[in-house]
């Protein structure tokens, strides 16, 4: 071009090269044409600069897209509404969402609108956090600024609802979406099928399964993949090979997952066999691109104690050209210590590092806990300061296994060795509680995994005031596990004691944290069905408050909606509803 006269590149020249680099991965060679333009006059413009900051962002590289968009601004270069959205989208992707929250912001401020992408983008941020009230707060923003929703907006609220376990509140609202007029997709159906059956509805799958051809949708491999998986976890595998033959009788191509998820289901019920078959059919069909469905079997393999049987599928892992990964790995160590093995799963965990699959903390964790039960506890004490020394820290499990191999072999007082057993037997003596976690924090592990871990043992045993007096003292120790605290929520509300959850509520709001949503559903349900309907309309507006909802009067009959009780009935009736809607007509 530079050859020909009056025909040197311009800004959208070279912004269409730097782009098409940026889509095929050479980001280095999109940078060097980026200096390239300035050399020769030609500045780059908003476009050159956002499909640049839109590169760094997909490559995970946040900082460096905001160091560029700083010199954008720098040079005069005005951000339009996609600059701010691809910055928006990149940190939600990040899990950073307040960031993207604050330049949600900061695009207001400058006078830029929002479009529906930058919104969904929000959502998807939130939702993907499990923060759903937040997600909706950003619904009734759009709403209120006259930015209508959009199908993917319907599918990532519904995502973000079947995420925190209210499938049923999804399938309400992909009803208010038909009634906004908006057609459903494959994806809509995917992602309400996905939750039920997550949820065990295998009733209402079969239900919206029926309904999809009421808007002229064909459902695809993933559908069939959420039915089969659900079905295998119920041990219903004839039922889900019966839906694979579906499957193929419709020509929908059979992918790696829907088969690890067959596998699976097989393994479960002892039927290897049959699990080999498929495994074999899928080698055959060079469907296999990951260890998944062959670490399956090795986990089988592994409980049989089938070290030979385990150490032949690993080689064929290798032969297939497959990577191993670290479950791999792990899985193999595991057996290896279960025929009691030692040498060998130490030897595992040397490959494991030579072949640049390091290893985490559940390898380590599985031979410290075969040392200890060897009685070789001084060895175990060595592999935990080389697993720390490796950059590796160890878990809970990895602390509760030390300290019962301590007790086993009389390294510790009698205090200790009542912790040994069940751990929770000695937490009623207060002295043995605060020795235990000394002991984890001596050993330089975190106690929040230690008090995680009691907590649930106790619930499980009943003794839920003990785990609330616990959760109270790591409370005021600056220790909050959500986890943890909705366990004991959940067991109060068994008990009916909403009571109770409202003041472990009031203490967490009091410490700065905000228990889940989960947490102030079940509370809020139970105070509604003790007919304490003015009790629970203050959580809700506290649940508002405390997380930083500013639309309240708007968000207010969201709210309402996703606190009532599900049930499952209700749920099939607006199913029926939509099986016989007549498709919209627009």
């Amino acid at each position: 071009m530079s050859r020909e006269e009056g025909s040197e590149p311009n800004s959208v020249t070279y912004s269409n090269l730097i782009h098409g680099l940026c889509e095929v991965g050479r980001l280095d060679e999109a940078f060097v044409f980026k200096e390239q333009m300035g050399e020769k006059g030609c500045e780059p413009s908003t476009r050159t600069y956002t499909v640049l900051i839109k590169a760094l962002c997909d490559k995970g590289l946040a900082e460096k897209a905001f160091i560029l968009f700083d010199e954008m601004r720098t040079k005069g270069c005005k951000a339009n509404a996609h600059t701010y959205t691809v910055l928006i989208d990149g940190l939600c992707r990040d899990g950073k969402v307040e960031e993207a929250n604050g330049v949600y912001r900061k695009m207001c401020e400058d006078g830029v609108y929002p479009s529906v992408v930058t919104y969904n983008a929000l959502i998807n941020g939130y939702c993907k956090d499990g923060r759903i009230v937040q997600a909706f707060e950003v619904l009734a923003v759009m709403e209120k600024r006259g930015c209508r929703a959009n199908v993917r907006t319907f599918n990532e609220l519904m995502g973000g609802l079947c995420r925190v376990g209210k499938p049923f509140k999804a399938v309400y609202l992909l009803k208010r979406m038909v009634g906004d007029g908006l057609l459903p997709d494959v994806v809509s159906y995917n992602v309400l099928i996905d939750g039920v059956c997550r949820e065990g509805f295998m009733n209402v799958a079969y239900k919206l399964l029926g309904s999809m051809s009421s808007f002229g949708i064909e459902p695809d491999c993933v559908t069939f993949t959420g039915i089969i998986d659900g079905l295998c976890k119920q041990g219903k595998v004839d039922v889900a090979s019966s839906f694979l033959s579906l499957m193929v009788r419709k020509g929908i191509k059979v992918d790696e997952v829907t088969c690890t998820a067959l596998i699976d289901g097989f393994c479960k019920l002892g039927k290897t066999r049959d699990a080999l078959f498929i495994l074999e059919t899928l080698c055959k069909m060079r469907l296999l691109t990951t260890p998944h469905s062959l670490n399956v079997l090795l986990d089988v393999l592994s409980k049989g104690c089938k070290v030979k049987e385990e150490l032949a599928m690993f080689g064929k892992i290798n032969k297939l050209g497959l990577v191993p990964s670290v479950v791999t790995y792990t899985t193999l160590v595991e057996g290896l210590i279960r025929s009691g093995d030692v040498s060998g799963s130490l030897g595992m965990l040397e490959a494991m590092k030579s072949s640049g699959c390091l290893p985490n903390v559940y390898p380590y964790t599985i031979i410290i806990n075969g040392l200890c039960r060897f009685g070789r506890v001084e060895e175990a004490e060595k592999l935990l300061a080389a697993m720390q020394d490796s950059g590796v820290s160890p878990n809970h499990v990895t602390y509760t296994v030390m300290v019962k191999g301590y007790v086993d072999n009389g390294k510790l007082d009698r205090a200790l060795e009542t912790v040994s057993g069940m751990v929770g037997l000695a937490l009623s003596h207060n002295a043995c509680m605060n020795k235990l976690i000394s002991m984890v924090e001596e050993l330089g592990g975190s106690t929040r995994g230690v008090y995680g871990f009691v907590v649930t043992r106790l619930c499980k045993e009943g003794r839920i005031d003990e785990s609330n007096e616990l959760i109270q003292t790591m409370l005021k120790r600056g220790v909050y596990i959500e986890k943890a605290i909705d366990t004991i929520i959940e067991s109060y509300c068994g008990r009916k004691e909403q009571s109770k959850c409202v003041e472990l509520i009031t203490l967490v709001l009091g410490t700065g944290s905000v228990p889940s949503f989960r947490s102030f559903c079940l509370v809020i349900q139970g105070l509604k069905k003790e007919g304490e309907s003015e009790q629970a309309r203050e959580l809700v507006m506290e649940l508002l408050r405390s997380s930083g909802v500013v639309e309240k009067s708007r968000m207010l009959d969201y709210v309402e909606c996703l606190m009532e009780g599900d049930g499952t009935g209700d749920c099939s009736e607006v199913i029926d509803q939509l099986h016989c809607k007549e498709r919209p007509i627009f």
